[in-house]
């Protein structure tokens, strides 16, 4: 019988093996100009990578004031160590790293993991911040030793090899637990952990169409939605919205032949809201034996509803709501509800390609020691001031709206809007009246303010 010492060396061993074989040339990790991140790691995940980007890291860290954690890092690597790779995915956990994936680029095996780890974090608020071009790779698959590995270390030694295998996934199932943006939903859902663990080598699990990419939130860019009718949309909005909080849709059919077969005068109906908002009363599929469907408002950038069905004992915002219900009381939806779920990302790709989805410009400032003088505040001295962009981020389970400010860096202010509810970065926060801004509110917690100028008011670049 082999003892418990030499068990242990030939599982260093091993693993030494292993990660020469997978990793024959470190990550470049290096500081970046560009609109998508400041760093990127590039090539297999090594050895030591870690280290090497903490220290990167540190050399250009940006000063935080309101703002979430400063950096974005884009992803374009095969994989490669695992526990190299665990390392950069607690740390983009932790640390709140929006994670991209640029056009044409590939983040496959353990760079998936790291990718979906991102988010952006601040006082008391964390989202999901992980977003893939539609012309990108992002694949899963299950660790495994490579083909030429030393047959007769894995036969003198397998329980050993196997307990190296069962705290992988351990680790893996750890991570993807995290709680997701306002939610009680996990970084990475129980069904792609499965589709993670059940496909071996160069099967690669891809997110390649709206439906795996709506299910596991998982934000594209560089397309344009494809110009539907209204009715339509808001009827895939309801479906989708619904479906995916369960897992991803079974059939491409069943929702398309739903839509052709009974139109929008039966399943989707047009209704004006009490505040003069275009909204849709839809029918879920489900209607009858249970109650099933939505109700969706267009806005001008983005699109809410509520609804539920009971079949499936799932619904979102305020469940049941009509054209009279308050808007506060409806959810945000993500855009990629509103198209047929199984469309494939290459069939995005050939669209007009758009950056971001509905995104504002504006100037945006963080000031400091604040003189109140009346409803106007005279500002002392002034912080941050630069050229960011406004997107809304989601709702949370009050359902207010979240507009998230984004900087040149990838960092994030968010701020939470309710019918009761004003918050900055996840901190109560007040009004201010300030002359030359459109916005500005005062963080209870720090004394900093955080202002807007919007683009039509003559921001500079």
């Amino acid at each position: 019988m082999i003892s418990t010492y030499k068990y242990y060396l030939i599982f260093v061993f091993a693993f030494s093996i292993w990660n020469l074989l997978t990793t024959a040339k470190a990550a470049i990790i290096s500081k970046v100009s560009s609109p998508e991140c400041i760093i990127e790691i590039v090539g297999p995940i090594e050895k030591n990578d870690y280290s090497k980007y903490v220290n990167i890291r540190k050399k250009i860290i940006l000063k935080q004031v309101e703002t979430s954690s400063p950096d974005t890092v884009c992803l374009n690597s095969v994989g490669g160590s695992q526990s190299e790779g665990v390392l950069f995915a607690k740390h983009f956990l932790r640390e709140g790293v929006s994670t991209v994936i640029r056009p044409h680029e590939s983040c496959l095996s353990i760079c998936a993991v790291m990718f979906m780890m991102g988010n952006y974090t601040g006082s008391e608020i964390k989202g999901l911040s992980r977003k893939m071009h539609v012309t990108s790779r992002l694949g899963f698959h299950r660790p495994i030793l490579p083909h030429n590995f030393n047959k007769s270390v894995l036969a003198e030694a397998p329980n050993v090899i196997y307990q190296a295998g069962i705290s992988a996934v351990e680790e893996l199932i750890s991570l993807a637990n995290f709680k997701a943006l306002f939610s009680t939903e996990p970084m990475i859902q129980a069904d792609l952990i499965r589709e993670i663990l059940s496909h071996i080598g160069n099967d690669f699990f891809y997110i390649d169409n709206v439906d795996k990419a709506g299910r596991w939130g998982v934000e594209l860019y560089g397309f344009q939605i494809p110009k539907t009718s209204q009715p339509e949309q808001a009827w895939y909005a309801c479906q989708n919205t619904l479906r995916w909080k369960l897992g991803p849709t079974k059939s491409n059919i069943a929702l398309a032949l739903w839509v052709t077969q009974y139109g929008s005068d039966w399943l989707v109906r047009q209704k004006e809201s009490s505040e003069g908002k275009l909204g849709f009363e839809v029918y879920g599929v489900n209607m009858g034996m249970f109650g099933s469907g939505c109700f969706i408002l267009f806005q001008k950038d983005y699109v809410v509803g509520c609804g539920y069905d009971d079949s499936i004992d799932v619904s979102f915002g305020s469940r049941t709501c009509s054209e009279n219900t308050p808007s506060e009381r409806y959810s945000y939806i993500s855009p990629l509800s509103k198209m047929n779920p199984w469309t494939n990302l290459s069939e995005l790709a050939e669209t007009s390609p758009s950056k971001k989805f509905s995104y504002a410009k504006a100037n945006c400032h963080v000031n400091s020691q604040d003189v109140k003088t009346g409803r106007k505040s005279v500002f002392e001295k002034i912080g941050e001031k630069e050229i960011c962009y406004a997107e809304v981020a989601g709702s949370s389970d009050n359902n207010s709206m979240n507009i998230a400010f984004v900087w040149p860096s990838g960092a994030k202010t968010v701020l939470e809007i309710g019918y009761d509810v004003l918050l900055l970065n996840g901190d109560a926060s007040e009004n201010l009246y300030v002359e030359g801004y459109d916005t500005c509110l005062k963080s209870a917690k720090t004394g900093n303010s955080f202002c807007i100028v919007w683009a039509d008011k003559g921001v500079q670049d």
